[in-house]
């Protein structure tokens, strides 16, 4: 049996299980609690890709390649320690019959570990090491087309990550305020999906690390005549370090760790670009939220702004990221949420980045703008992708839909209309529906003759059966029109099992 064979990886699985509910039997029911979900599930579509919103924002886990089959299993378990001590940890691994198609058309079948952490939280803080998604967002997970960020799209990243999860009040402030952070160190794994599927010539980077951090303060309530609840975050993320085929190794001492951490220009051994603007490759978003209830419907609306480098962070790209209005209904159960957004990235801070560091005068640090070409970098040249899947929103089209072993975003200047929407048409009858007018034009450096548009629409049903504890049977019809991504039309259809076994 080959090592890779997904009978290994859920064998290992099963003995997690195994180990983790040995130590729940010899605990206190009430103090430890592991819960499972089996899920199987195949899609097939009329062209040889799965269409968008079939394909995106499933954490790294559907294919691209059309005509496949998956099964995953999940574990997962805490054990409360004492009042103020927790102790967590999870385990899912993922089996394809076909790999996730790289650009030129190759695929294998096999699996692969998903998710795999253990982590600890005394009182508001916790600390996780290993694969787990990322999900801080302001965005709702399940209806937003994606944070620019992290989106629930691409797989988890393994990293050591400290957070505090849950708003906590700023002392001396009567909870009119509140906030939490997170920052984290971790290192990309996908060295040998670059090397497959990038062209033969291409410049490409390996042992790639990562650095993200962020705060968000919540003012719970403006007074008590004007209940508007307010968000506002900052997010900073960073890739450093690693090897560059044409530049070799990149800075990642200690002293460059300190750099990548505040923010600034890179040493003696960084490349130019580095040592003018960030060491590393930084982009992040400022978000702000403003959400109003009045029993019993809520409403939000939202801004995300995305930045490159400081031009972003000064708003010279002001009107680009995502406008968004979200409605929750509180006691309507047909109709629970819809979330409209309006998503553009055409800006970039112009077409250009004008070196003003060699026209001023030395010793002046002007703005540096231009052609901020997101998700992009040269040194970096997946970019903001992990697995060729765009870490953050996922409009911005992934390089794994390159078809010329071109690891770049090839399309990152983008309008978009979004809306979704979320209820019970039943009790046990969920549904879901996403739809996305999309405009693409390509990038300032390499645009297309002509725009590209694109209509992608998805309709998600799921039935939890009432004979059969746990047993769950979904269905999603999904199809692309336009240019973008071609005419497409595809279905998946799902069958899942949870439970817990020890409570």
């Amino acid at each position: 049996m080959k090592l890779n064979s997904p009978f290994i990886y859920f064998f290992v699985l099963l003995s997690f299980i195994s180990s983790f509910s040995a130590f729940a039997q010899n605990e206190a029911a009430e103090k430890t609690t592991v819960d499972y979900r089996l899920e199987t599930f195949g899609s097939a579509a009329s062209q040889s890709t799965t269409p968008f919103w079939i394909h995106n924002n499933t954490q790294g886990i559907v294919p691209l390649e059309a005509g496949h089959a998956v099964l995953l299993g999940n574990v997962s378990g805490f054990h409360k320690v004492n009042e103020n001590l927790r102790i967590e940890a999870g385990m899912e691994i993922a089996g394809l019959t076909t790999g996730i198609a790289d650009s030129i058309g190759k695929s294998s079948a096999g699996a692969f570990l998903q998710q795999l952490y253990a982590a600890v939280a005394y009182r508001s803080l916790k600390l996780t090491i290993g694969r787990k998604p990322v999900d801080h967002s302001i965005l709702d997970r399940s209806l937003s087309s994606g944070d620019f960020s992290f989106s629930p799209n691409a797989r988890p990243i393994p990293e050591i990550h400290l957070e505090m999860p849950d708003y906590v009040t700023v002392p001396y402030t009567k909870n009119y305020l509140q906030f939490k952070f997170d920052i984290a160190f971790g290192k990309f794994m996908d060295n040998a999906y670059t090397r497959a599927v990038k062209s033969p010539n291409a410049i490409y980077a390996q042992d790639i690390l990562l650095h993200h951090k962020s705060v968000f303060f919540s003012i719970p309530k403006l007074s008590e005549k004007i209940p508007i609840k307010v968000i506002v975050g900052v997010e900073d993320c960073a890739q450093w370090g690693g090897w560059n085929s044409y530049y070799g190794n990149l800075p990642q001492s200690f002293s460059d760790f300190f750099r990548v951490m505040i923010g600034s220009g890179g040493g003696s051994g960084a490349t130019s670009s580095d040592q003018i603007n960030r060491l590393g490759n930084h982009l992040g978003t400022y978000s702000v939220r403003f959400a109003y209830s009045f029993a019993p419907v809520e409403v939000a609306l939202y801004k995300q702004h995305y930045y490159e480098d400081n031009s972003g962070m000064e708003y010279a790209n002001w009107s680009d990221g995502i406008w968004g209005a979200e409605c929750r209904f509180l006691k309507q159960p047909f109709l629970k949420k819809i979330v409209f957004e309006y998503i553009q990235t055409t800006n970039q801070s112009g077409p250009f980045h004008f070196p003003f560091h060699k026209v001023f005068p030395a010793g002046m640090k002007p703005r540096i703008g231009g052609g901020d070409n997101y998700y992009n970098h040269d040194e970096y040249t997946g970019g903001w992708s992990y697995f060729g899947r765009a870490i953050g929103n996922p409009l911005l089209t992934s390089p794994e839909y390159n078809r010329n072993g071109s690891l770049r975003f090839n399309n990152n200047r983008i309008r978009a209309l979004h809306c979704g929407a979320q209820g019970n048409i039943l009790p046990d009858l969920s549904y879901r529906i996403i739809e996305t007018w999309m405009y693409g034009y390509g990038t300032h450096g390499a645009p297309f003759l002509k725009r590209k548009y694109g209509l992608s629409s998805m309709l998600e049903c799921n039935y939890a059966l009432p004979y059969g504890k746990g047993w769950e049977v979904g269905i999603q019809l999904a199809a692309d029109r336009g240019s973008l991504y071609g005419d497409n039309f595809g279905g998946l259809i799902k069958v899942a099992k949870t439970g817990v076994i020890i409570k």
